[in-house]
């Protein structure tokens, strides 16, 4: 499996996104959304997200999560904008 950016999730041989701890590829018709470290709206989104989790071992590897986002926007406070994609989003070809 190759590591991504996201301790939760990496690449399987068949190059697909899976969850590391058991494996299972995400179903291609499954969306899945996206925070970067770039986005200024990402640190407070995941900080509410939080406030919704229950399980204690999530919350903690959302609180793990939101410590990076934070040390990245302290670190590289230039590189941190507001959001600008629109939508309809170009296709893939």
């Amino acid at each position: 499996m190759k590591a991504t950016q996201d301790p939760k999730y990496g690449i399987n041989d068949d190059g697909q996104l899976c969850n590391i701890s058991t494996g299972n590829p995400i179903p291609t018709d499954e969306p899945i959304f996206i925070l970067r470290g770039k986005d200024v709206l990402a640190e407070q989104t995941i900080a509410y997200y939080l406030t919704m989790a229950s399980m204690e071992k999530h919350k903690d590897a959302v609180k793990h999560r939101l410590n990076d986002f934070a040390n990245f926007k302290r670190i590289n406070p230039d590189r941190v904008k507001a959001p600008d994609t629109v939508y309809p989003f170009p296709e893939i070809s």
